[in-house]
């Protein structure tokens, strides 16, 4: 947690979503610090009951406005207000240790009430932002529709029921030079797509000979290409032109005034087909 905190305090940049590596350490600090607290059983159970009150209602107002910072106030507020305000009076006063042990975690309910409808919310997003991924940041989620559905891309649709039909009996759907290309296909099929360059393309992850072990072993058929000059090894490039045919219905190159040349030597979307 700690360092965690040193480094998004002290970093120059970084996206947000990668604040989610403060979850695991904040949720067990929550669950041992909610285990003392509602330890009644031993001395000390009034100035425990005040504790846990005051510390979750700090909790709950911070909440609330980071809340408003995104929404205006609403109805929704009044349940976690008024439940925590309700357990927390009657909680300072109960005798019974049973009874207190409820109130202590409906307590703790109430201080989850809003980050549940936060997250509610971010899995609504009907056109999430799948590159740099964050929380949901107050729009209306009234028109919303599958993430997973290309509706604005028919050649990627055609592209991906091509992929689908053919590689039944292959473990890949596909291989793709970076995580940009491949992370649509996974997001459509729920297939796995291998990516060659790893998350942005410059990581080695498989050479020519792992490729064609790959192949051989009937693990991958097709390799799709945005950009095939991006590729830096240059025999791959050798070895998909020698040993691997285009799949002209989904590769496609610019109109230029050399356009006799090869497909696979253009800079546009390729498909191989190696088998």
């Amino acid at each position: 947690m700690l360092t965690c905190l040193i480094f998004f305090s002290m970093a120059d940049f970084f996206h947000a979503y990668y604040m989610i590596m403060l979850a695991p350490p904040l949720s067990a600090l929550v669950g041992a610090g909610l285990s003392w607290f509602t330890d009644l059983g031993s001395g000390g159970v009034q100035w425990k009951k005040g504790a846990l009150v005051f510390a979750l209602l700090l909790t709950l107002i911070f909440q609330v406005y980071l809340a408003l910072e995104f929404i205006t106030f609403t109805a929704l507020f009044f349940l976690p207000i008024g439940m925590f305000i309700i357990c927390a009076i009657v909680l300072l006063f109960a005798k019974k240790l049973r009874i207190a042990q409820i109130l202590s975690a409906l307590l703790f309910i109430s201080v989850l009430l809003i980050p549940l409808w936060w997250s509610v919310q971010t899995v609504l997003i009907g056109n999430p932002h799948t590159g740099l991924p964050s929380a949901y940041a107050g729009e209306s989620t009234s028109q919303m529709r599958p993430p997973n559905e290309n509706q604005g891309n028919p050649h990627q649709n055609a592209l991906l029921d091509f992929l689908i039909a053919n590689t039944e009996d292959t473990e890949y759907l596909a291989a793709v030079p970076n995580a940009n290309t491949g992370a649509p296909f996974i997001l459509a099929t729920d297939r796995p797509v291998l990516y060659m360059g790893g998350f942005t393309g410059s990581d080695p992850v498989i050479d020519v000979d792992g490729l064609r072990e790959l192949v051989e072993a009937g693990d991958l058929r097709y390799i799709y290409y945005q950009n095939i000059e991006q590729e830096k090894d240059r025999m791959v490039k050798e070895w998909l032109r020698s040993s691997c045919q285009v799949v002209e219905e989904f590769s496609t190159r610019p109109q230029t005034s050399q356009d006799q040349r090869r497909p696979q030597d253009q800079n546009a979307s390729i498909l191989f087909e190696c088998d």
